[in-house]
């Protein structure tokens, strides 16, 4: 179908197949915050999460052989691809990076800073920094085929500069807020798609 981002046509038509694959996901202790329709024909978005930077690489890697799978138990296929037509959005690996201090027993997000500017502390400023100052480099793993750059472009919401800013879909590296308390929570790396191999990018934008 051609419902648009957030549309509920996609989830009640699909309301079958979302469903097993979610308790296929959870079958395999990976956890998923939500299932939702993206803006292009068909396209669903699938968030995960972890602590743990290789569980985190495990589960990404193990969903999308999951949902490959369950597609095709359904008469499908999942696609997969950054770019499947110049009029539609493509599919991302968009990453979400926060921190926690392993020195103290708060367990506190240290990305946050209210005492600073934008609320980002200086761990957080400086992971930031570190990222749109290799850019260059990482994207040779992050987006790592000639499809990968057709996906990027404006008006695409993944960005095509080193920048970055708060709330702002068009910015490859986007500074997410707390709604409730307008607080940085972390921070979203959209230049990454699922053709790259994870195992090798994200350390890669931790180790920057």
């Amino acid at each position: 179908n051609f419902s648009m981002l957030a549309n509920s046509l996609t989830l009640n038509e699909q309301e079958e197949f979302i469903g097993v694959l979610f308790e296929q996901l959870q079958q395999q202790d990976i956890s998923v915050d939500m299932i939702d329709a993206e803006s292009a024909p068909s396209q669903l978005v699938v968030l995960t999460y972890s602590s743990y930077p290789l569980q985190l690489a495990d589960d990404v890697m193990l969903a999308k052989e999951t949902i490959s799978a369950c597609a095709k138990k359904f008469g499908m296929k999942a696609l997969l691809l950054p770019k499947t037509s110049m009029c539609h959005a493509g599919d991302g690996l968009n990453l979400h990076f926060s921190f926690r201090d392993r020195n103290s027993q708060s367990n506190e997000n240290t990305f946050s800073d209210h005492a600073r500017q934008h609320g980002i502390s200086a761990k957080g400023g400086s992971f930031m920094e570190g990222i749109l100052q290799h850019l260059p480099s990482l994207l040779r793993f992050s987006l790592p085929t000639v499809n990968s750059f057709r996906r990027v472009g404006p008006g695409c919401w993944t960005g095509h500069k080193a920048e970055w800013a708060i709330e702002h879909k068009e910015v490859s590296l986007g500074v997410c807020l707390d709604l409730n308390t307008g607080l940085a929570t972390h921070v979203e790396f959209k230049l990454s798609d699922v053709c790259a191999n994870i195992y090798l990018s994200y350390p890669l934008e931790w180790k920057v």
